[in-house]
């Protein structure tokens, strides 16, 4: 549409030069021919009436090519105006269907990164909701570990932390690359990314065995996580005599604690015994008498 309205605005616009230069040649023509019949009249040989039917003509030429000048500076401002809406509708078309074959291609399904394919089960006519699994994408040539940590050590586990593995003897290292904190079943999920080369022969799915440093490596005095601390907030303990017959009430200061034992800071020597079983029953007493 827009090509046709400009091919019309040309051709309008010649149409009406060919009318001007055409009534303008007329005018000429009639100029001429006045100012010999005006000689002629004056001796007699041209009517009075012939004379001024030229003089009318003349002077209806002079009006019709005014009138052929606005028309054509109104056809073309017209034409221009007709021809500019025209040029905002195609841009809106083209916005139009710019953002429509975005959505189309919206509707394609894009992997993040590149790889295989795997576990596509998808069927026609499935509806898929926003962030749901349809498939998995495997790099043959790069794997990550992903590792189960008891909820103990959310509070200690942080990303960029190192962790230590072996695989066929040899020692490699990997960093914590992802942290999942939804709990499930007492453990919560990381990722982690190997930070040397990676071991040869991986399989998706094997098990390797690896260590994560919470901290740096100490000496530490440990007892067994027991029902005592339930009872006593971890402020005092009952420790075995050197005998073995009786166990004695003494305070105690813990450090770090886990599912399995607790650091004591104070109040304790290493070799000593206690008791980490309930200490229910027992909140007043001072002294056990212990027997076989």
């Amino acid at each position: 549409m827009m090509r046709t309205i400009e091919l019309s605005l040309e051709q309008n616009r010649l149409n009406n030069a060919r009318n001007i230069l055409d009534i303008e040649y007329r005018i000429e023509k009639l100029k001429n021919d006045l100012e010999g019949d005006r000689q002629l009249g004056e001796e007699g040989f041209i009517s009075r009436r012939d004379l001024l039917d030229k003089e009318n003509e003349l002077t209806y030429q002079q009006g019709l090519l005014e009138l052929s000048r606005e028309s054509r500076i109104t056809d073309e401002r017209l034409q221009k105006q007709q021809l500019e809406a025209q040029r905002i509708a195609s841009e809106r078309l083209e916005k139009s269907l710019a953002t429509a074959r975005k959505n189309l291609d919206d509707l394609n399904i894009r992997a993040p990164i590149p790889g295989k394919l795997s576990g596509f089960d998808s069927e026609v006519g499935q509806s898929v909701t926003p962030g749901g699994r349809i498939g998995q994408i495997d790099i043959p040539d790069e794997f990550k570990l992903q590792a189960g940590i008891d909820e103990f050590y959310i509070n200690r586990v942080d990303i960029g932390q190192t962790v230590i593995y072996k695989h066929n003897g040899n020692e490699f290292r990997a960093v914590v690359k992802k942290i999942y904190p939804q709990v499930n079943d007492g453990q919560f999920q990381v990722d982690i990314q190997f930070s040397d080369n990676e071991p040869p022969d991986l399989r998706r799915g094997q098990t390797l065995q690896a260590k994560l440093t919470l901290g740096d490596e100490s000496e530490a005095v440990l007892i067994p996580n027991g029902s005592f601390y339930q009872d006593t907030g971890g402020n005092w303990i009952f420790v075995i005599t050197g005998n073995g017959s009786e166990a004695v009430k003494r305070s105690i200061v813990l450090g770090r604690r886990n599912s399995s034992y607790i650091e004591v800071v104070e109040g304790l020597e290493s070799g000593e015994k206690v008791v980490t079983s309930s200490y229910s029953g027992f909140p007043e007493i001072d002294r056990l008498k212990i027997s076989k």
